[in-house]
């Protein structure tokens, strides 16, 4: 029991430190990403999220939602590896997907990395971008119990 207590305090300590938030960046050209103003940039689909993730040390989290591109609504589905996380969370999440270009250029791997946390309710964000040159601005609120110092992969599909 009194390991538990002690789990619970570092992590409050941590959730406390960090804001009780979650941020997320891409990989890859940092001084470029860092250049797009948001607000001059067309948004060109938004999606809805919601999903779980669970880690010690190793984590995954599966999900789903769906995207509004041109008009249409689209199911999707996302799984992911984390490496670097403690805890459970469940996080609901609203993103302006910018630069897609084709329907089919949503699809696929997003690498990021991430630090937060979360103790009973939390906010944050963060940016996402694949190989296609999609970039995903998210807006989520999580609940759960939760210290991340993580890379991680997440893969968006289609439903069939």
């Amino acid at each position: 029991m009194k390991t538990n207590h002690k789990f619970i305090g570092l992590l409050m300590s941590c959730a406390l430190l960090l804001g009780s938030a979650s941020f997320a960046w891409a990989e890859g050209d940092k001084e470029e990403r860092d250049a797009i103003d948001f607000d001059k940039e067309p948004v060109t689909a938004t999606l809805d999220l919601k999903n779980k993730s669970l880690a010690l040390i190793l984590g995954g989290t599966r999900g789903g939602g769906t995207l509004n591109y041109q008009g249409k609504t689209y199911k999707f589905k996302m799984k992911g590896f984390s490496v670097g996380g403690l805890g459970y969370v469940s996080i609901d999440a609203v993103g302006k997907v910018y630069r897609l270009k084709k329907l089919e250029d949503f699809n696929g791997r997003y690498n990021a990395g991430q630090v937060g946390a979360t103790v009973g309710k939390g906010k944050g964000g963060g940016t996402l971008e694949n190989a296609n040159g999609v970039i995903i601005k998210l807006s989520q609120k999580s609940t759960g119990l939760a210290l991340s110092m993580s890379l991680s992969s997440v893969i968006f599909e289609f439903e069939k």
